[in-house]
């Protein structure tokens, strides 16, 4: 590779960074976006079933979604 090509990667350093850091918001946005839909979704197929019954479904598995919550915790702090 020649000076010039070798100039132009380290000159668009700082461009390439920046398109990197939007395309990072840019993929947690989706991603949040995804998580809500998916919610909305699980809320109406509970809707469709007795209360009782969903109320028992959700305290037996519910231990999942807090070993999950606290996996998440732990993550996020360790990439502070």
């Amino acid at each position: 590779m020649s000076n010039n090509g070798k100039n132009f990667i380290v000159g668009s350093s700082p461009q390439l960074s920046t398109q990197v850091e939007t395309a990072n918001i840019q993929l947690s946005v989706a991603s949040q976006l995804s998580l809500r839909v998916e919610k909305k979704r699980f809320v109406e197929i509970l809707k469709k079933f007795d209360k009782k019954e969903v109320v028992v479904f959700i305290s037996r598995y519910l231990y999942l979604n807090e070993e999950l919550r606290a996996s998440c915790k732990t993550h996020e702090v360790s990439n502070i």
